[in-house]
């Protein structure tokens, strides 16, 4: 998937991140002599480090952990989701600071 595929979020980009499908204009449709995809972003996202947040075992471990602890759920938020969602979780983080994104 390209760049003109790429969903919104995939498009982001922010003073502290770029989401793939910036990654994706120049790295998208790279071919080797014979033909085979050898296109960074085309082997990225299918990796585990790309679909991290979007993992329903990751999901529910974190609903389970809230559940389980609700007293301590924005600190379980925070630091899972600081690997998990990197992107968000900065931006999430700068707004709470008052800092302008």
């Amino acid at each position: 998937m390209g760049a003109a595929g790429a969903s919104l979020g995939e498009i982001l980009e922010t003073d502290d991140f770029s989401g793939s499908g910036i990654c994706a204009r120049c790295h998208s449709s790279l071919t080797d002599e014979a033909g085979n995809d050898v296109s960074n972003d085309a082997q990225w996202r299918s990796t585990m480090m790309a679909n991290a947040a979007k993992d329903p075992l990751w999901q529910a471990k974190i609903s389970s952990e809230v559940d389980r602890n609700p007293h301590v759920k924005s600190i379980i938020e925070d630091k899972c989701s600081r690997c998990h969602c990197e992107g968000q979780s900065t931006a999430a983080r700068r707004i709470r600071q008052g800092q302008c994104l």
